[in-house]
């Protein structure tokens, strides 16, 4: 079995399980990593690029930029492959709830991160922990790009 390095790989897949979706895979280093930005979030900080992620696997990303807003509007296209993420504080606070709870259970898997908005144009996210390795992520990027 072969271990990867610690990473955090961002996607947008049109056709993921059926569905327009961004997912956000990691270990837990990574994991770790976006439970403090949701933290920061949910304290307050007005924004968060996610390039700056210090283990975001520079092949898999895409532009995010993550806002605290004055509702939850959830992750839009904003331009090209610009993407903005605008939830509040508090379901900030939500999300790293949700991502923290599956390494304090013990229980690899995903958890969707969606703002529950009744706006058609979000797109549905996934955060996925230890759930997608290397290979996949490889497979999934091809096909998408193929389907363009």
């Amino acid at each position: 079995m072969t271990t990867e390095t610690p990473h955090i790989r961002i996607g947008h897949f049109n056709d993921f399980h059926g569905k327009n979706c961004l997912l956000i895979s990691a270990d837990i280093h990574g994991l770790l990593e976006l439970e403090e930005v949701f933290l920061k979030l949910s304290n307050g900080l007005e924004l968060y690029d996610f390039s700056t992620l210090k283990l975001l696997d520079k092949k898999f990303r895409i532009n995010l930029i993550a806002f605290n807003g004055t509702h939850n509007s959830g992750i839009r296209k904003s331009r090209a492959d610009n993407y903005e993420w605008i939830v509040t504080k508090e379901k900030w606070g939500h999300f790293r709830e949700r991502v923290t709870g599956l390494y304090r259970i013990g229980n690899e898997g995903n958890r969707k991160l969606n703002s529950e908005s009744e706006d058609e144009q979000e797109i549905e996210i996934i955060f996925s922990w230890n759930e997608y390795p290397l290979k996949l992520w490889t497979k999934l990027n091809k096909e998408n790009k193929n389907a363009l």
